[in-house]
C-alpha cells in the first residue's frame, strides 16, 4: 500500500490510457484476423482498420499530455518515466508492426494477394521494428536517467518510436481510403494502394533501423519554446 500510496495518480492513468490504446489494437487485429480468414478485404472491414490507427492517434495525444499534466502538478517520477516507456513499447512497438503485419498478410496470401508469399521475410520485418522499438525505448531511458542537460530535450537521438508509428499507421490509415471506388488510383493512374502495401515491409524495417540509428532528430515543439517567435 505504500507503493501504491507514491503513485502520480492522474499522469498514471493517462499513461495507461495509451498503453490501453495499444492493447485494444491488438486484440482487435487478432480478432479480425480470425473473422476473415483468408477472405477478400471489405469495406467494413476497411473501416476496422481506420478505427484501429485512430486509437494509435489517439495513444499519441495522451502520450504527449501525460508528462505535461505530471509536470503542471508535480508529479514526475521514476515510476511514471518507466511506466511510460513500458506503454509507448506496446503502443508504438507491438501494436503498429501488428497492424502492419496483418494487412501483408492480407496481400501475401488469399484473393487479394499481390504480394511475394514469404512470412519468414514478414515476420522479420516486423520483428525488427518492435525489437528496435523496444532498444530505443532503453536508450532513451537511459540518456533521461543521466546528467539533465538542456540540450537532450531539444534534439532526439534516433528517430522516436511515437513518430516511427506515425510513419507505419499513416500509410494503414491511407490504405483504408481505398474503399470500392479507389477514385485516387483512376485520377492518377496508378494504383497506389497497391504501392502502400509492397512498401509497408520495407517501411516497417527502415523505420526500425532510423530509431536505433544515431541521427539526431529536433524536438520541435522544445525548439520553438525555447526562444521568442514572431507570430508567423
Amino acid at each position: 500500500m505504500e507503493v501504491l500510496s507514491s503513485v502520480p495518480l492522474l499522469p498514471s492513468l493517462i499513461t495507461l490510457a495509451n498503453a490501453f490504446c495499444g492493447v485494444l489494437v491488438i486484440v482487435k487485429v487478432v480478432d479480425l484476423a480470425s473473422l476473415l480468414g483468408q477472405g477478400p478485404l471489405l469495406d467494413e472491414h476497411l473501416e476496422k482498420l481506420e478505427f484501429m490507427g485512430l486509437l494509435i492517434l489517439l495513444a499519441m495525444f495522451f502520450d504527449a499530455l501525460d508528462g505535461k499534466v505530471a509536470r503542471l502538478t508535480s508529479q514526475t517520477s521514476d515510476f511514471g518515466a518507466q511506466l511510460d516507456s513500458l506503454s509507448d513499447a506496446i503502443t508504438f512497438g507491438v501494436a503498429p508492426a501488428v497492424l502492419c503485419k496483418f494487412l501483408i498478410d492480407m496481400h501475401a496470401t488469399g484473393p487479394d494477394a499481390i504480394l511475394p508469399a514469404h512470412p519468414k521475410l514478414y515476420y522479420a520485418c516486423a520483428a525488427v521494428y518492435v525489437l528496435a522499438a523496444v532498444m530505443r525505448l532503453a536508450r532513451f531511458q537511459g540518456l533521461a536517467s543521466g546528467q539533465d542537460r538542456e540540450e537532450d530535450h531539444l534534439m532526439f537521438k534516433g528517430l522516436p518510436s511515437p513518430a516511427a508509428a506515425l510513419v507505419l499507421t499513416s500509410l494503414v490509415l491511407f490504405y483504408t481510403g481505398r474503399g470500392s471506388e479507389q477514385a485516387l488510383t483512376s485520377y492518377l493512374h496508378v494504383d497506389v494502394y497497391r504501392i502502400i502495401v509492397i512498401a509497408m515491409p520495407f517501411a516497417l524495417a527502415g523505420a526500425g533501423i532510423l530509431m536505433v540509428s544515431t541521427f539526431s532528430y529536433p524536438h520541435f515543439a522544445n525548439l520553438l519554446a525555447k526562444r521568442k517567435q514572431s507570430f508567423l
